[in-house]
């Protein structure tokens, strides 16, 4: 293990054991969300999110409501929002580096209407098409109460509102940087019209990206050249693949990142994933 590796993991030691002794043995995590008291002295890390040219920041934040029925809530965020909650908040490591956290229990409450699972996103107010050069890149690392079952999306793009076979429309991923099971994967779309139980018929291309190292910071950039899509890690290209005719290139694209699960059943797992150098091209 290097210095620097050995460093961020005793300071993340630190404050996730700061965590859990701060909310009781009574506690199922060992990194349970910051209590009101803790949430109190964390700054808002919305300064740390990329503006568009007007200086106009260009993600919006989704994240669960905490009742069943009560679904997502988005907060709108702008320069001068000083936003931040239990789910979003800023993250300063021993070098004085800034980071976005995203927090999230897999068992909490408030899933989108076509969500299996809870989410904390942050999502692209504007869109994009299969039309010249696009990317995204962002930096990351984290950790998780039970890195060998839990499964989430860390990064992805998605076409806005495609119309499903009963007449209503659903955003639909065409791209997910997916952490599973200890081990990072691109899961990529070239899908068809919805059939009449709204599922994408075929099986998704993954393009293997290599394990995941919780405490080491990672790169990744997802980048579309027309309709090629190619995969980096850590400036090194992982794979690449073009989309089907079955794929219009005028479908109005955005891309996201934060925490998706992908767990089915609500396990007891408790992620935090921290953001850096968000960069949308």
């Amino acid at each position: 293990m290097n210095a620097k590796l050995f460093l961020r993991t005793i300071a993340l030691a630190a404050v996730f054991a700061g965590c859990a002794s701060s909310n009781g043995k009574n506690s199922p995590y060992f990194m349970p969300y910051a209590t009101p008291e803790e949430l109190a002295k964390r700054q808002s890390p919305v300064p740390l999110l990329p503006p568009d040219s007007s200086g106009n920041i260009v993600f919006n934040l989704q994240y669960p409501s905490g009742t069943k029925d009560g679904g997502m809530i988005t907060s709108v965020l702008d320069k001068n929002s000083d936003f931040k909650n239990k789910y979003f908040s800023k993250y300063t490591d021993k070098n004085n580096t800034d980071w976005i956290r995203i927090s999230l229990d897999a068992s909490d409450q408030g899933k989108s209407p076509n969500g299996s699972s809870v989410r904390v996103e942050l999502a692209q107010k504007t869109s994009w098409a299969f039309k010249g050069t696009h990317s995204f890149t962002y930096t990351f690392f984290g950790n998780c109460s039970n890195v060998s079952e839990a499964k989430f999306t860390v990064g992805q793009f998605l076409a806005r509102k495609l119309p499903n076979s009963n007449g209503s429309a659903t955003d639909r991923p065409l791209c997910r940087i997916e952490v599973e099971q200890g081990k990072i994967v691109a899961k990529i779309r070239n899908y068809y019209e919805a059939d009449k139980v709204d599922k994408i018929n075929g099986d998704p291309i993954k393009i293997e990206l290599g394990k995941w190292i919780p405490s080491q910071e990672t790169t990744i950039k997802i980048q579309t050249e027309d309709k090629k899509l190619t995969i980096f890690r850590d400036g090194e290209k992982k794979g690449s693949t073009t989309f089907t005719e079955k794929v219009r290139s005028d479908e109005r694209n955005y891309f996201k990142a934060g925490i998706y699960y992908q767990n089915k059943d609500l396990p007891q797992i408790f992620t935090e994933i921290f953001l850096k150098n968000l960069k949308i091209e």
